[in-house]
């Protein structure tokens, strides 16, 4: 008699969700990085990530994970956060977000005519409003995320009422990096915190220890005025006048020649922020040249952090920005202006030092104070490394977007199974 085996397979798998991810931003800043790292940690096969978006070192790196890309002129933005709202001159900007709409459109449509239908369309930040609504009229089946990366202005307006009417019915939620972001967004909206996240380096442990070297301070990313770059060299100024022995990095940004006519009238409207000719002006005026030195931009991060003492975000824009969680992976402290800082990303005598805005002095005063009490210094490291494992972890948030995703794609899903019943019967 023979005995008949049988073979019980694996139920087969769920197919990747399909996502497409649209950016305004094609240089590798904060919130370029961020989307990236989002990308690279979702569990294998869970996700089939598309990207529309203008050229960049961004485009760069998704080619590198295989991702395919849509490549546009430019994403037209409406801004309203609390440091680049529209006002006075700055209504000037607007003219370039209406050039702007078309060829936003028409990288979408050929998304849309390229690769078809998806799950999910994820808009990386808040400040392009447009995107949302082209959403729901090339991509209706799909369900819209939207990411909100900075703190949003208050005030009440009809320009936020605009905003918020428009993302009630546009957005299926909105993501906020942080409980700062998430407070200054407008009632009602379905606002879900998911942290910003890096992979967790695994040679962070390594680097604890800091080699013999000067006693290093330093910001790390793009140049900018918003992020108080000036007032970091004012600041290495007034350490070096009171005799301290200290090394000032500024890493990733470099100094871009702004010659053009359109940097020209960029700089004499106040607009610019990439301000790399402004800083080389500054620093040679202050007679900085031998303590500040320049880091090109790299995505191996202990290189970076290997080097530094103190990270500084002595940022205009009152949150906390990713190089203060990327620090904290490897135990060193950051000085940084927030107003009202949440436990969720930064505490204030435990995990660093805060200082006012605009204020070199007290910027000054908070490095030398971490300069002259290392133990201090190693204290606030810890706990920022700790907090860094608990909240900035890029696989254990990417799955937490996963879900999330999934979840409103089954409520899409759910209910328009109930309409069609509804319909039948």
């Amino acid at each position: 008699m023979s005995e008949e085996v049988l073979s019980i397979s694996a139920p087969p798998a769920s197919p990747p969700l399909r996502a497409l991810y649209v950016h305004h931003v094609g240089i590798l800043g904060g919130s370029s990085r961020s989307l990236y790292e989002l990308l690279r940690g979702f569990p294998k096969d869970t996700v089939a990530p598309h990207y529309v978006g203008p050229k960049g070192k961004l485009v760069e790196m998704l080619g590198s994970l295989g991702i395919p890309v849509e490549n546009c002129r430019g994403i037209s933005q409406f801004d309203n956060c609390a440091y680049s709202y529209y006002r006075g001159l700055r209504w000037i900007i607007l003219l370039r977000e209406v050039l702007l709409l078309l060829p936003t459109y028409l990288a979408l449509a050929r998304a849309r005519d390229r690769w078809g239908r998806f799950e999910v369309v994820h808009i990386n930040d808040i400040t392009t409003p447009f995107v949302a609504w082209l959403a729901k009229v090339l991509f209706p089946e799909s369900v819209v995320v939207v990411h909100a990366r900075a703190v949003q202005r208050t005030a009440e307006t009809r320009r936020k009422r605009w905003l918020r009417n428009l993302y009630l019915k546009c957005a299926d939620a909105v993501v906020a990096i942080n409980e700062n972001v998430s407070e200054s967004l407008p009632d009602g909206l379905p606002v879900h915190v998911i942290h910003n996240g890096i992979a967790v380096p695994a040679d962070a442990d390594a680097i604890l220890e800091k080699t013999h070297r000067p006693f290093s301070a330093a910001m790390v990313g793009v140049l900018a005025r918003a992020k108080g770059c000036p007032d970091f060299l004012e600041a290495a100024a007034i350490c070096r006048d009171r005799g301290y022995d200290i090394r000032f990095l500024l890493i990733g940004g470099g100094l871009r020649s702004a010659n053009g006519w359109r940097d020209r009238v960029l700089q004499w409207l106040n607009f610019k922020e990439d301000i790399g000719t402004e800083m080389s002006l500054l620093i040679a005026r202050l007679g900085l040249e031998s303590i500040v030195v320049f880091r090109p931009f790299t995505t191996d991060l202990a290189s970076i952090y290997r080097e530094i003492d103190v990270l500084c975000f002595p940022s205009y824009l009152d949150a906390p920005g990713r190089p203060i969680f990327e620090a904290g992976f490897f135990g060193v402290p950051s000085i940084a202006a927030i107003s009202r800082p949440k436990a969720d990303t930064f505490v204030a005598g435990e995990t660093g030092l805060l200082v006012e805005p605009g204020d070199p002095e007290a910027l000054a005063t908070a490095i030398m104070s971490l300069h002259d009490h290392p133990e201090d210094r190693k204290r606030m490291g810890a706990a920022a490394r700790r907090m860094a494992h608990q909240r900035f972890d890029a696989r254990e948030n990417a799955r937490e977007m996963l879900s999330l995703y999934r979840r409103l794609r089954d409520a899409r899903f759910a209910a328009a199974g109930q309409c069609q019943s509804g319909a039948g019967a």
